[in-house]
């Protein structure tokens, strides 16, 4: 069995914020009115209101409508800080008055990260399990875009100036206190084994591999051509998080500001420190459960004149506690076979609900979307069987992945009652699109499609076991 290492595409990249005119910042808390609309309040606020923008990689106007955002790239986004008023209140969504909602994409920070998204939506619920801190407009499109923002509707639990309940703390209860009764003879407390630390230590031959597929590294010298660049680095193997003391890195000619990140074996990022600069070796101490597989290094200097520069790494050093218990391997998953028929199908481009899973189509490239409610890995998946009938004329079957973006076309399905396909691409899948072939001058619409059931069979990939370093076998 073989392990493989998934490539991640990016959605952060990094840009720079160029305003084409100037926004009165109006602070964090604001004079806005309340509306209750059934158990909820709204609060609208003019784009304007809001402050200065963040984000990267467009331009803004005032406009007589609000303010137009050019995006300059796919995956940019305008961000702005929720006003104090509202995260007090109690944030349950908010609703945008935008020019169009195709290729757009909603989102609500928090401190952490990302807490909701939505796409090709003017509307984003809140579930409030987080504080939020921002709001962000995002364009999915493959190029510019431009979007013109009129207003901000928030949606709160309670008006405006109404703050949460508080609750008082209860009394600590005092339990009587226990007579102490001193032992005639003194106890003698066991000695604790002191705990052996065994060293794993890379420092020569060292090359790091592009975050995101690029070209590797040929010897230990990275070089940074912008923010948020990233190398990683394989140990090899792959540790327990608990048996991993520390991670010391140890570098030289160190050009500008770094993050140094600690990823696990399926490449999830579990540990990270900002801005590390100035020292000759810097020191991660993993706090969390999992495993240790790969150490990141991310460029953080801000500003095109801080590019190009680079950092040598002379040596990483793995310090292994030898006591550390063995992680007992996980059962692999077994393959299944996902049927879904209740199938609530959705325009493409204005995101209308279909009435049924009869699909009408009145023109050429005229599309319906289904979310399947579950992210699959696209290479573990063996086919995806989609059964018709009814069938008026010819229809491409779309695979997307959970960013909504095409990832394969299936062209010219017809005559059939159903039909099997198996992805080809690295990535994920979660949407199905059906879409009409025949060209507007063929006569042939309107016409429709019945789509009865959709059918999902995987196959799991099949790790290798985690191999464990131990005192007795470093």
């Amino acid at each position: 069995m073989h392990k493989r290492l998934h490539k991640v595409l990016s959605l952060v990249m990094a840009g720079l914020l160029f305003l084409t005119s100037t926004f009165t910042n109006v602070g964090q808390s604001y004079a806005a009115e309340s509306a209750q609309n059934g158990d909820v309040y709204e609060t609208t606020y003019a784009i304007a209101e809001l402050g200065t923008p963040g984000g990267y990689q467009y331009t803004a106007e005032e406009t007589e409508e609000g303010i137009a955002f050019n995006y300059s790239a796919q995956y940019a986004e305008v961000k702005y800080a929720i006003p104090e008023d509202v995260v007090k209140a109690g944030l349950k969504g908010y609703r945008v008055s935008v020019s169009s909602t195709e290729n757009l994409g909603l989102k609500i920070y928090s401190a952490a990260g990302q807490a909701a998204v939505g796409y090709w939506v003017s509307s984003l619920d809140f579930d409030g399990s987080v504080v939020p801190t921002e709001i962000g407009f995002m364009n999915c499109s493959d190029g510019e875009k431009t979007f013109t923002f009129s207003s901000v509707t928030f949606i709160t639990e309670r008006e405006l100036g109404v703050e949460g309940p508080v609750t008082e703390p209860e009394e600590p209860v005092v339990e009587p206190e226990t007579p102490v009764v001193e032992p005639e003879e003194p106890v003698v407390e066991p000695e604790t084994p002191a705990v052996e630390i065994s060293e794993l230590v890379f420092n020569e031959n060292l090359t790091f591999a592009n975050r995101w597929g690029g070209a590797s590294t040929e010897a230990n010298v990275i070089e940074f051509g912008s923010q948020y660049n990233e190398y990683v680095f394989d140990l090899g193997q792959t540790l327990s998080a608990t048996q991993v003391e520390s991670v010391i890195v140890a570098v030289s000619e160190q050009g500008n500001d770094v993050a140094l990140k600690l990823y696990d074996a399926d490449m999830n990022e579990k540990f990270v420190n900002y801005h590390n600069s100035g020292k000759a070796e810097y020191t991660l101490a993993p706090d969390y459960d999992g495993d240790v597989r790969f150490v990141g290094f991310m460029s953080m200097a801000e500003g095109e004149e801080a590019y190009p520069y680079s950092v040598t790494v002379d040596s990483i050093t793995v310090k292994v506690n030898g006591a550390a218990q063995p992680v007992e391997p996980v059962e692999p998953a077994k393959e299944g076979l996902d049927e879904y028929t209740e199938l609530s199908f959705y325009d493409r481009w204005s995101n209308t609900p279909a009435e049924s899973n009869v699909l009408s189509f009145d023109g050429q490239y005229q599309e319906y979307v289904l979310d399947l409610g579950k992210v699959y890995n696209a290479e573990e998946v063996d086919y995806v069987a989609t059964a018709v009938s009814d069938q008026g004329n010819n229809i491409c079957i779309k695979f997307y992945d959970s960013g909504m973006n095409e990832m394969q076309p299936n062209y010219s399905n017809n005559g059939k009652a159903e039909y099997s396909i198996a992805p080809t691409y690295e990535g994920d899948l979660k949407y199905i699109g059906i879409m009409s072939m025949p060209a507007a001058g063929d006569g042939v619409y309107p016409y429709s499609v019945t789509v009865d059931k959709i059918t999902v069979k995987y196959t799991p990939i099949v790790y290798e076991e985690t191999q464990l370093y131990t005192a007795e076998n470093l």
